[in-house]
């Protein structure tokens, strides 16, 4: 069984690229294709959801944990909104990952001869309509 890996990078995704692994058969079929992070997107991942948890940790948890006894509700809004906002910010990058590797697996199809630009356009005119 062969294996081929394809990627392409563009401005919105940064690092956060899908790499598509498409597995033929001997006689050059499509048995399988798969998307998975790129290596530098999971690197970053990583990385920045260190930052985010040492964050929290060291500039909102560990000071109402040690004033605790000068606890006041704000300090806990302010824990609800930065959390707020850090899912927000995740939530928008992965969305624009998820969207990408859509994309980007439609026009694979297109290119490798699976499905015609006609048939993905009107697959996303049925999905607007049915509501998915």
């Amino acid at each position: 069984m062969n294996e081929y890996i394809i990627w392409t990078s563009n401005y919105w995704v940064g690092f956060f690229y899908p790499i598509f692994k498409i597995n033929f058969e001997k006689d050059g079929e499509i048995t399988n294709i798969e998307s998975e992070l790129s290596l530098n997107g999971k690197l970053w991942r990583l990385i920045l959801s260190s930052l985010l948890i040492l964050f929290f940790a060291f500039f909102l948890i560990i000071p109402i944990i040690e004033n605790f006894k000068n606890f006041d509700f704000l300090m806990l809004i302010i824990l609800g909104v930065f959390s707020l906002l850090a899912f927000g910010f995740i939530w928008v990058f992965r969305r624009f990952y998820e969207n990408e590797t859509k994309n980007s697996f439609n026009e694979l199809k297109t290119l490798v001869g699976l499905d015609t630009k006609e048939n993905i356009k009107k697959k996303k005119r049925m999905k607007k309509v049915s509501g998915l």
